[in-house]
């Protein structure tokens, strides 16, 4: 009775190590992506770096400028 309680210690023990792993990797994951969302944060601050930002992807433009699309064939 002992060992079996001992063993279910230890399994239990084990899944708990194992358990924190898992969450320590995933709280890894979301500082660097809080990193790098706190630096895109601060680049759509700079109304230039908005400008550039919505010309390239959304094809906006200032008055008087035109847009030549040119497609490349890779």
């Amino acid at each position: 009775m002992l060992g079996f309680s001992c063993f279910n210690i230890w399994t239990q023990i084990y899944h708990n190590e194992q358990k924190v792993q898992e969450l320590n990797e995933k709280y890894e994951r979301l500082v660097d992506q809080e990193y790098d969302l706190s630096g895109q944060v601060n680049k759509l601050q700079d109304p230039e770096y908005v400008a550039k930002y919505a010309r390239e992807k959304y094809l906006y433009t200032s008055e008087g400028e035109k847009i030549i699309d040119i497609e490349t064939n890779k």
